[in-house]
């Protein structure tokens, strides 16, 4: 998954849900973190998006009262 996918995906309406885009949005940290070595910059980056679009998304679910909203959670690490 990469972001030219998600944002093509996500213009042509092909998420049912916002979980559906959320699992690919965290695909894409999850998959710099698994083809990138521990503590390189690629994979620092990665979890630092990751760190940011959660919170985000925390801020996104508080105010449009989507707390069943569920946040996939990070594949485990190496």
């Amino acid at each position: 998954m990469d972001f030219s996918t998600l944002k093509k995906n996500l213009n042509e309406a092909k998420f049912s849900t916002y979980e559906e885009f959320l699992a690919d949005l965290q695909l894409i940290w999850d998959n710099c973190k698994l083809y990138n070595m521990i503590g390189s910059e690629i994979y620092k980056l990665a979890e630092r998006m990751e760190r940011m679009s959660r919170r985000e998304i925390q801020k996104f679910k508080s105010q449009y009262g989507l707390h069943g909203l569920t946040i996939p959670n990070s594949a485990p690490t190496r």
